[in-house]
């Protein structure tokens, strides 16, 4: 009979057994076995990985081992990663190698390493749909995200939460170095986080030059840019309709021109809503998407 390999199992020590396995378990691993009396050893598994762990030996320092574990569904482990709180060794992010990964260190000192292959990934088409306050870009986008296009996924910028200027500041050193940062996060989660879809379209007032920063830096191939953009006159009487007038400012007045400059000189696609209702301007960005859509 030819031996077949069935499984391999990481051996990793860890100062106190009952720490650890309270520690994969905000992982989720659920303790199948232990073995001593007391127990000196325990084996944890998920998903049919178990790991075992095993109380340090004398002589034997601890934290010398690195496990790598094959996942689907990277950004989502590492979601509930953040929400347990649990030790992050090296962020999630894509690497050079061509994995999507992140390193935890465990109550032992032992790294543990999550990964996901880019290559396994499909990487959608990823439309940014930008423009100033009361332009209607989140209107336009809601209305072709209420169209049910199969194959069309919408997200929209602000769900990741909008600190407050002075925190900005705090942990970015500006408002525009914070909004860099946080279009290249978006970026880089819906070139893997796109549920099988082919196109993926962010509302999200950013600047054009921060999504193709972003696209260079993620490797995104297939990206596009639709400024929505409208008369100062409606964009201020919308403002003041939704409730907040304050917003129609000089130098939201600026960054409206600015927005149009930039698109005029980046030849970036314009949809203008001056006179056109929200499924009207959502039929003129799905004709931009049509031909891309792929058939199902």
């Amino acid at each position: 009979m030819t031996a077949r390999l069935t499984s391999i199992h990481p051996i990793l020590q860890v100062p106190d057994l009952t720490e650890a396995t309270a520690w994969y378990a905000r992982l989720g691993f659920q303790q199948m076995w232990t073995w001593g009396d007391p127990p000196a050893r325990a084996g944890v598994v998920r998903d049919g990985v178990e790991i075992q762990l095993v109380t340090q030996t004398p002589g034997f320092p601890p934290g010398i081992t690195f496990s790598y574990c094959h996942v689907v569904g990277v950004d989502d482990l590492y979601d509930q990663v953040r929400v347990e709180g649990l030790e992050i060794a090296q962020p999630l992010d894509n690497r050079p190698f061509g994995m999507r990964d992140f390193r935890l260190r465990d109550p032992g000192g032992n790294t543990i390493g999550f990964g996901e292959a880019l290559s396994n990934i499909h990487a959608p088409l990823i439309v940014v749909v930008t423009g100033a306050s009361g332009a209607g870009k989140t209107t336009l986008v809601r209305a072709l995200e209420a169209k049910g296009i199969p194959g069309i996924r919408c997200y929209y910028f602000d769900d990741i939460g909008v600190p407050a200027p002075a925190q900005m500041v705090a942990d970015y050193g500006s408002g525009e170095a914070w909004q860099r940062a946080m279009t290249r996060q978006w970026v880089s989660r819906l070139r893997v986080k796109a549920d099988n879809v082919g196109i993926v379209v962010l509302d999200g007032q950013v600047r054009p030059s921060f999504v193709e920063e972003a696209f260079q830096s993620e490797g995104i191939t297939r990206g596009m840019i639709v400024l929505v953009e409208c008369g100062q006159e409606i964009r201020n009487r919308r403002l003041a309709e939704r409730g907040q007038p304050e917003l129609a400012t000089e130098r939201m007045e600026h960054w409206a021109a600015y927005l149009k400059g930039q698109s005029e000189m980046k030849g970036i696609q314009a949809i203008d809503t001056t006179a056109s209702i929200p499924a009207e301007s959502a039929e003129i960005l799905l004709e931009f998407l049509r031909p891309m859509i792929a058939p199902s």
